[in-house]
């Protein structure tokens, strides 16, 4: 399937807030970090729009489709951890999250900890798509079109899966285990460390 794809710059933050908080607005990951789901709808835009505005303030590079209804945000991991997020990150994640902030302070560890021991790998940190737009390809075709930029340039990819679900189509993009699956909480799903080594060119 071919998909127009271009880089999301700062005056789209709105619009990429928007869709991270619709694209992960449901699942057993959300359902553990706000169980309420009307609380969700009001924490979540606060949340995404933190990751979004330190992403396209240079923080990663985001691919977007031309219609903006799925989107890629990649961070370089050159000294071996990406930058995800702000310095003041702590502050505005308590005033964005209220009293669910230790859940969401408990996934950021525990991803943290599941990076790899590598320097020079691209971090996909998160690959959203609008709801009535999933299983259309579309993130797929944003994944291929930086796959084959990181084949050219010989970088691995690393990525958290959220789901057992989303494990089994990145596997079918060349993705391996890359670790034991680690869990944010005690009553938290299981989340997958992903790697997809470089494919030589053909």
């Amino acid at each position: 399937m071919s998909v127009p794809i271009a880089t999301a710059g700062r005056a789209d933050a709105d619009r990429l807030t928007r869709l991270l908080s619709d694209a992960f607005l449901l699942g057993d990951l959300a359902d553990w970090l706000v169980p309420d789901l009307a609380q969700r709808r009001e924490i979540y835009p606060r949340y995404w729009a933190i990751i979004a505005r330190h992403a396209l303030a240079g923080a990663a590079t985001v691919d977007v489709t031309d219609a903006g209804s799925a989107a890629a945000l990649w961070y370089a991991a050159d000294g071996g951890e990406p930058d995800l997020v702000p310095g003041d990150y702590d502050a505005l994640l308590a005033s964005a999250c209220g009293r669910h902030v230790g859940r969401f302070a408990a996934l950021d560890r525990a991803m943290h900890d599941a990076y790899p021991d590598r320097p020079g790998y691209a971090y996909l940190g998160f690959v959203g798509v609008t709801p009535e737009r999933q299983r259309a390809g579309l993130g797929a075709a944003l994944l291929d079109h930086r796959h084959r930029q990181l084949d050219r340039a010989g970088s691995a990819a690393f990525l958290i899966a959220s789901s057992a679900g989303s494990a089994r189509l990145y596997r079918r993009l060349g993705y391996r285990p890359a670790g034991p699956d680690i869990r944010p909480g005690p009553d938290a799903p299981a989340l997958y460390p992903m790697l997809r080594e470089p494919r030589p060119a053909t």
